[in-house]
């Protein structure tokens, strides 16, 4: 039977972050992680002043599309996931949940329990 891109991204999953003595549940769409994200990051060490601004805009965006909810909280209620929000989070915590997604989307990680890779 065919399957739809829409039905690909819909699935979830949760990472986990440390951030100090705190941790953080990151509930993403494994699905929508693409080579994109992969050269957005990568980039970022490529940025100079003219290309930062739009460079970071697409990351946060790119970001935004990915997760579904966490427990960052503003308040008491959760930081929203918004791309025009997300500057007000420090780089390294935005850079920490992308590395956190791609850990747990490990070929490994994705194994059925019980079977390794060979």
């Amino acid at each position: 039977m065919p399957i739809t891109l829409a039905k690909m991204t819909a699935n979830t999953s949760t990472a986990k972050l440390d951030w100090g003595e705190d941790e953080v549940n990151i509930v993403y769409r494994p699905g929508k992680v693409t080579e994109k994200l992969f050269a957005q990051l990568a980039g970022i060490e490529q940025f100079t002043e003219k290309t930062i601004g739009p460079g970071m805009a697409d990351y946060n965006a790119t970001l935004a599309d990915i997760i579904v909810s966490w427990d960052v909280m503003e308040g008491e209620t959760m930081f929203p996931i918004d791309p025009i929000r997300f500057p007000e989070l420090p780089l390294m915590f935005r850079m920490q949940v992308v590395y956190a997604i791609m850990g747990d989307i490990r070929p490994e990680n994705l194994a059925p329990e019980g079977k390794t890779k060979s």
